[in-house]
């Protein structure tokens, strides 16, 4: 395997097609310390409903990769603090006065 030394940033989302491959790429990258790790979110599984089957979510493959690279992500989706900081401070938004719906 050969590691792009210009990657500076692991950032994981859903995917679907996920392999071991793409988990020990993420993990090689992330043993730089310096190498930043982005988490979408935290979803155990996706939202089935009156389905025998479970679809895992993203924090499945995050978690993953976190445990291979002994690293914690920051996570920007929702409801972290991390996309909402950063859109507050853009958007000059008063956190009194803002909701954020999600999905679940």
């Amino acid at each position: 395997i050969e590691l792009d030394p210009e990657v500076k940033c692991v950032v994981v989302g859903f995917d679907e097609h996920f392999s071991y491959m793409k988990m020990l790429k993420a993990a090689s990258y992330l043993r730089n310390p310096d190498c930043v790790f982005i988490g979408t979110n935290e979803d155990p599984h996706l939202p089935i409903k009156d389905s025998p089957i479970t679809v895992p979510g993203t924090g499945c493959l995050i978690t993953s990769i976190a445990m291979a690279a002994n690293r914690e992500p920051i996570y920007m989706g929702k409801p972290h603090q991390p996309m909402f900081e950063i859109l507050r401070q853009k958007y000059e938004m008063n956190p009194s006065r803002t909701c954020m719906v999600g999905d679940r």
